[in-house]
C-alpha cells in the first residue's frame, strides 16, 4: 500500500497533474521542461510508492534540465544507498559538495556514505572540517552526534563517550546522546563517571527523565540500591508510562528481598510495556518462587513460554518447578 502523504489534499492533487503531465510526456515522447520544484514533487509521488526505478528515470531528467543542482545529485544517491549502491553515490554526493560547500545536510549525508563504506576515519576527518565552519549550535550538535555515532558503530567506545558528552554539554535533554551513552556507560564500567554527568544534567534540568533513568542504572550498577530506587522514582514521576523503570525498580527492590513490593512494580512494568515481555513473566515468576507462591510463578513462566519458547531461564525455572512439585508430592504421601 502506497505511503502516500503530501500534507493535504491540495498538494496531492498538484503532485497527481504533474505525475500526469510527466507520464503523457514519456508516452509522446515528446520533451517538456519541468521546474525543479515540478520535478522534486514527481520524484517524491513515486518514491511513496515504491516506484523506485521510475523515481530514478526522473531523477536523471532533473540532472539533464538542472545540471548545477546539488538537491537533485544527494536525491540521486539517497535512492542509490537504498539500493547499497555506495561507490556511485559517494561519487555524486562528492560533486553535491562542490556545487554547495555550506550545505549541512550534504556533509551529513557523505559522512554516512564514508561509514557504509567502512572508511570511518574519512567520515570522522569531513565532519571535523565541517565543526570549524559551522558556529551556530544546531549545525554543530548535529555534527558532534553524528561524529559520536560513528566513533560508536566503529567500535570506538572511549570516542564515542567523549563525543557525546560534548552533545549533552549543549542539549542535555538530548534523548539520542542520553540513550546511546547508558550503554557505552554500561558496557565500560564507567558508572562514577556517569554519576558526576547526569548529576550535572539533572542540576540544569531536574525533568530530564532519561537523565535520572541512567542515574538510577549507575548506581544500580554499584549495587547502591536505596539510591538507584530514588533515581527510577523520579523517572516514573516525570514519566509514568517509562515502563524501564518500573522494571529496574522492581529488580532494585527484588535486590532487597523485598518480593511483595518488586512484584507491583513488575506488574507497572507489564502495564506500560509496549509488547508482550517474556523477562518480566520470568521475573514475576521468580518473586513468586521467593514468596512461595508456586501456583502463581507456574502459570507466569506459562504466559513467558507462550510469548518466547526459547527463553531457556524460563524452561531452566519450570523444570525446577516441576521437579520441586514432585518431591513435594512424596513428602506428602510419607
Amino acid at each position: 500500500m502506497p505511503k502516500e502523504d503530501f500534507g493535504n489534499d491540495h498538494r496531492r492533487q498538484e503532485a497527481l497533474q504533474l505525475v500526469a503531465q510527466y507520464e503523457e510526456m514519456q508516452r509522446s515522447h515528446t520533451p517538456a521542461f519541468f521546474d525543479l520544484d515540478s520535478l522534486e514533487h514527481i520524484i517524491e509521488y513515486y518514491e511513496n510508492h515504491f516506484e523506485f526505478d521510475k523515481a530514478l528515470e526522473v531523477i536523471d531528467i532533473a540532472a539533464t534540465q538542472h545540471p548545477f543542482s546539488a538537491t537533485v545529485l544527494c536525491k540521486k544517491a539517497q535512492l542509490l544507498i537504498d539500493r547499497k549502491d555506495f561507490d556511485e553515490a559517494l561519487e555524486l554526493v562528492n560533486k553535491a559538495r562542490l556545487l554547495a560547500p555550506s550545505e549541512l545536510d550534504i556533509v551529513l549525508l557523505q559522512a554516512e556514505l564514508f561509514t557504509y563504506l567502512n572508511c570511518y576515519d574519512e567520515a570522522i576527518s569531513a565532519l571535523h572540517i565541517a565543526l570549524d565552519q559551522y558556529t551556530d549550535p544546531e549545525s554543530r550538535l548535529d555534527l558532534l552526534l553524528t561524529i559520536a555515532d560513528i566513533y560508536e558503530i566503529s567500535e570506538d567506545e572511549d570516542n564515542a563517550y567523549r563525543y557525546y558528552k560534548k552533545v549533552l554539554k549543549i542539549r542535555p535533554n538530548n534523548e539520542q546522546a542520553l540513550s546511546n551513552i547508558d550503554y557505552l556507560v554500561e558496557n565500560g564500567k564507567r558508572y562514577a563517571d556517569s554519576i558526576k554527568l547526569h548529576s550535572r544534567i539533572i542540576d540544569r534540568d531536574p525533568y530530564c527523565y532519561l537523565a535520572w533513568y541512567n542515574l538510577g542504572n549507575a548506581y544500580f550498577a554499584l549495587e547502591k540500591y536505596d539510591q538507584a530506587i530514588e533515581a527510577y522514582e523520579f523517572v516514573t514521576a516525570i514519566n509514568e508510562k517509562y515502563d524501564l523503570a518500573y522494571r529496574n525498580l522492581g529488580e532494585c527492590y527484588a535486590k532487597l528481598c523485598q518480593y511483595e513490593r518488586s512484584l507491583q512494580l513488575y506488574m507497572e512494568a507489564l502495564l506500560h510495556a509496549a509488547e508482550p515481555d517474556d523477562e518480566l513473566h520470568y521475573q514475576l515468576a521468580y518473586c513468586h518462587l521467593q514468596l512461595k507462591q508456586y501456583n502463581r510463578a507456574l502459570k507466569e513462566l506459562e504466559c513467558a513460554i507462550d510469548i518466547n519458547p526459547n527463553n531457556h531461564e524460563v524452561w531452566f525455572l519450570r523444570q525446577m518447578l516441576a521437579i520441586y512439585g514432585i518431591w513435594r508430592n512424596r513428602v506428602r504421601l510419607l
